[in-house]
């Protein structure tokens, strides 16, 4: 199953694929009650996102965050603040 997508092309070996009969999947895009679900286990306490989040910039910097968010993959989940 896919469930990101990379921005550049990726090469692809089809021939083993078919040979051993795979199936491939791609996900693309999570439901409304999915949302609902996760804004609900935040606000909760069950899940705490802050591990998910990188870093945070301000309304000021949005220019810098970009340009960081260009150099590395690590860490790609910024959060843009007034």
């Amino acid at each position: 199953m896919v469930a990101g997508v990379c921005p550049a092309s990726v090469p692809f070996a089809s021939v083993p694929a078919l040979l051993k009969e795979v199936s491939i999947g791609f996900a693309v895009y999570y439901t409304t009650e999915e949302f609902r679900a996760v804004i609900e286990a935040f606000a909760d306490g069950r899940v705490d996102p802050s591990p998910l989040l990188s870093r945070r910039y301000g309304l000021s910097l949005v220019n810098d965050a970009f340009d960081d968010l260009t150099r590395t993959a690590a860490g790609a989940k910024i959060l843009i603040h007034p």
